[in-house]
């Protein structure tokens, strides 16, 4: 895992990310640009433009919040060069991304009315149906503490200086998900599997000052782990984001085949 202070705090500030899987139509905004040249389509799927109007909520959002938050991702946006088969929808966000970077709203009008100049709300939906399929994507939220104590005792470990990525330099940023032999050096210089899960949590990684933190509960590094990414809240109440970085280079076993197997 890495880590990156997170500042925005989930909604409601409730106790942990939550799954959506709904069943409905599905409404997203589209750069205006890019739809009114007819290049964005998506293959068995129809799309229909709505009013701003239609959406439920719309009037009554924080939409000065909402320009900052996007004027932050367009910062990284701006940064990545484009070259997937969808370049008009790419060059119209871009334009956008321009325009936000000039303004500065004071009213929450001003920023509607950038929204509602810059992009189109469409429903998205299977061809012939009236209902699709939302998925969410779930971050963990759970209680730590940067010193190990009673209650908090199953440390997250950052990547070991050991690991070793064929291709790759030490240490370096990037990290391969898969195709790539991962292990660690023995006493002779010799490339051998790395410590599975189970010597890890035997104490192979003790003494390396690893830790990032401790978690009370091995299920909650579980989550972590299995979903890449979360926030630990730590006793002072400052949230701590943490991110995928490394692996051991085993193939993933699901713990709920384990159980059904076992039953």
């Amino acid at each position: 895992m890495q880590t990156g202070r997170e500042f925005a705090q989930a909604p409601g500030g409730g106790g942990g990310g939550v799954i959506a899987s709904l069943l409905g139509t599905i409404i997203c905004f589209i750069a205006s640009g890019a739809l009114a040249g007819g290049s964005l389509k998506f293959p068995s799927s129809q799309l229909e433009p709505v009013k701003w109007s239609e959406l439920a909520g719309w009037t009554a959002d924080d939409h000065l919040a909402a320009f900052a938050a996007y004027q932050t991702s367009c910062q990284a946006l701006l940064k990545i060069r484009r070259t997937d088969e969808r370049g008009e929808l790419s060059v119209a966000l871009s334009n956008v991304c321009r325009r936000a970077a000039n303004l500065q709203p004071q009213e929450l009008e001003t920023a509607r009315a950038f929204f509602e100049q810059s992009f189109q709300p469409v429903r998205i939906g299977r061809l012939g149906e009236a209902e699709g399929l939302l998925t969410g994507y779930f971050e963990p939220i759970v209680a730590g503490s940067r010193f190990p104590t009673p209650e908090f005792h199953v440390p997250l470990y950052r990547r070991p200086r050991d690991l070793v990525a064929a291709g790759y330099k030490p240490g370096s940023a990037a990290f391969p998900n898969k195709g790539v032999r991962i292990a660690r050096r023995n006493e002779n210089n010799e490339l051998v599997p790395y410590h599975d899960r189970g010597a890890i949590e035997a104490g192979a990684l003790d003494g390396q000052r690893l830790e990032i933190c401790w978690l009370r509960d091995p299920f909650d590094l579980l989550a972590l782990q299995l979903e890449g990414s979360g926030r630990v809240i730590l006793e002072d109440g400052t949230p701590l984001r943490v991110s995928f970085d490394s692996h051991n280079g085993y193939p993933y076993s699901s713990i709920e085949r384990v159980l059904i197997g076992r039953n």
